[in-house]
């Protein structure tokens, strides 16, 4: 999976977890390493939960 496949599949989580678009597209190509995307990617969904609601009270 190269790159964008990883930022797409990521903003699709957030995006499922109710963050914005605009918040998911910065974090994606603007805060995240690919190690980062990767990790996320790894994670139970329970986590990415937690982090998207992170990302919604910012």
């Amino acid at each position: 999976m190269d790159r964008s496949e990883k930022e797409l599949k990521v903003m699709l989580m957030l995006l499922e977890h109710g963050v914005s678009r605009d918040v998911a597209i910065v974090a994606v190509n603007e805060i995240w390493s690919e190690q980062d995307l990767d990790e996320i990617i790894s994670l139970p969904p329970e986590k990415v939960a937690e982090i998207a609601q992170d990302m919604k009270d910012l």
